[in-house]
């Protein structure tokens, strides 16, 4: 169920003081977990980067108008992605036993992180050559990314391991 909190002997502190769920678990649960935070951060993008795209247009700030239009598209595409990744979550996991799927997933995540350490050096190329508005949000998009992607990559991991006993 969607919002419910685990009993709290399944519930472990994380880094930074995250609330993850360990035990008790299933693959779905975390899916819809990695799809809400992709959510969250895709809203996060579009108002931040809104709010800066305009402000920044009526100050005559270029680079920090890029940074902020860079940061809606992102948005805008990772957005689309939590949609996607939502609507989809369901009809493919159901011809997959819990292990194969969370194997699946946490190839998907592992790949994605790669691509992200391709967004971060994308950036950083792109400050170089002197656009560094657009250049610093695919930086710090790549990092949330990264993040994100690593994170679920090894919960997955995990989750597969637990399910093959």
């Amino acid at each position: 169920m969607r919002g419910a909190a685990a009993p709290l002997g399944d519930r472990d502190e994380g880094r930074a003081g995250q609330r993850l769920i360990t035990s008790g678990a299933t693959t779905a649960v975390v899916e819809r977990e990695l799809v809400g935070r992709l959510a969250v951060g895709a809203v996060v993008s579009i108002a931040g980067g809104a709010a800066t795209w305009w402000w920044a247009r009526r100050a005559g700030r270029p680079q920090l108008r890029d940074f902020g239009r860079q940061n809606v598209i992102w948005g805008v595409v990772d957005g689309g992605i939590a949609v996607i990744g939502r609507a989809t979550s369901a009809r493919l996991s159901g011809s997959r036993t819990p292990a194969e799927h969370a194997r699946r997933l946490r190839a998907i995540t592992a790949v994605n992180a790669v691509a992200d350490l391709g967004y971060v050096a994308g950036g950083l190329r792109l400050v170089r050559t002197g656009r560094s508005g657009g250049g610093w949000a695919m930086v710090i998009q790549g990092l949330f990314l990264l993040w994100l992607d690593s994170l679920y990559t090894k919960r997955f991991h995990d989750l597969g391991a637990a399910s093959e006993h």
